[in-house]
């Protein structure tokens, strides 16, 4: 069974995924507005990077290097082009910390 939004026909790879997509892309409101410009974001961190265009300031920086960004979304793909060891070790690293979760999980259930 597919799980296909009959709003869009956007293919969801789960059923709680067309949920998610539904309750975000199709009903979720934007009830975040600038008071600047007065456009309108449906998360608060989204309007908050968003005020940077307008104030000019950062909230993010490189932990390698000086450089700095006004979204999370550019800084991730800085990290990936610019500094490609640092990023694949830190993604090893989250992925033996979730994998070492699973097994003490199993671990424990064995018991």
């Amino acid at each position: 069974m597919q799980n296909v939004c009959e709003i869009c026909g956007k293919v969801a790879p789960t059923h709680t995924a067309l949920k998610s997509h539904k309750l975000f892309v199709h009903k979720m409101q934007k009830s975040y507005q600038c008071n600047v410009c007065y456009k309108a974001f449906k998360r608060a961190f989204t309007l908050e990077e968003h005020m940077t265009i307008h104030t000019g300031s950062t909230l993010y920086k490189c932990p390698h290097c000086p450089k700095t960004f006004n979204s999370s979304a550019n800084l991730h793909g800085h990290k990936k082009k610019a500094h490609p060891k640092e990023w694949e070790r830190s993604r090893t690293e989250y992925e033996k910390r979730f994998v070492g979760d699973t097994i003490y999980e199993e671990e424990i259930n064995v018991v």
